[in-house]
């Protein structure tokens, strides 16, 4: 470790930063994370939910612990396999939007406890196809933490469609996943980002948000960045994001998480 500071853990965005296109961790990341498992907290800050790609990496890759997911309002913890922190949409807030949604013929899901549901019948179009996603006739609507638009075909009706939610709709927020193998708005709690899940982690661990090492490359991960005491923007990252970083590490083409734990930990 090349730093004075001692981290004490590391939170890293999964999509751009933790895997590339291929969602696949390669083995030069795998064995930097094996280096200092030991000693340090390791964990995903992502937008993703727990099933499909995440549920794969966790079970290929020595993650410790805690693992933020859905962009915020869910902390999951690998060890005891549960959820031991996690915020939801107001019910009647969750059914207008998916009205609305629908009605301008657009892809949308929600994640329920763990559980995804979506409107999308082809699973060829589906963002994560390794997810077990069941219809969105059967959504409970009890304990919605996340939903997400998906653009396909029709950009421009999603980012107007995205705004007018964020405008009409207090409780959430919506945001812009942009990255080359897919576009969708994330639709949050207004209240939960990452960085409020990023001050649940800090409470359960009993760390203090200098002893943190984030790591991002979209617009969600501005909170996650702000969250910690060291932020690096990966090489890909978009030029908001390298400009609030401490450091910009090599892309995640180069093995830049690599790079952040050799000279970090």
């Amino acid at each position: 470790m090349s730093s004075a500071m001692t981290y004490k853990a590391l939170l890293v965005d999964f999509d751009g930063c933790f895997a590339g296109k291929t969602l696949m961790v390669s083995d030069p990341v795998r064995k930097a994370i094996a280096s200092i498992i030991n000693r340090t907290f390791v964990g995903l800050a992502t937008g993703r939910g727990l099933q499909g790609t995440i549920q794969r990496i966790i079970g290929e890759v020595p993650l410790t612990g805690l693992q933020i997911l859905q962009g915020g309002p869910v902390i999951y913890d690998v060890n005891s396999k549960s959820i031991v922190w996690q915020k939801s949409m107001p019910p009647a807030d969750v059914k207008s939007i998916l009205d609305i949604v629908q009605s301008k013929n657009l892809i949308i899901s929600a994640i329920e406890n763990g559980e995804v549901y979506t409107n999308n019948d082809n699973p060829k179009d589906r963002f994560d196809p390794s997810i077990n996603y069941k219809s969105l006739t059967d959504l409970p609507n009890q304990f919605v933490t996340k939903m997400a638009i998906t653009t396909g075909d029709s950009p421009t009706d999603a980012a107007e469609l995205a705004h007018m939610i964020t405008y009409r709709f207090p409780s959430v927020k919506t945001i812009r996943w942009g990255h080359s193998h897919f576009n969708m708005y994330g639709i949050d709690i207004a209240a939960s980002t990452k960085l409020e899940a990023v001050h649940q982690y800090l409470k359960i661990l009993n760390l203090k948000p200098e002893e943190i090492v984030a790591v991002g490359d979209s617009y969600n991960d501005f909170p996650l960045l702000m969250s910690a005491g060291l932020k690096v923007a990966m090489g890909n990252a978009i030029n908001e994001i390298k400009a609030i970083a401490d450091y910009i590490a090599p892309s995640v083409d180069d093995d830049g998480l690599v790079w952040v734990i050799e000279k970090f930990f």
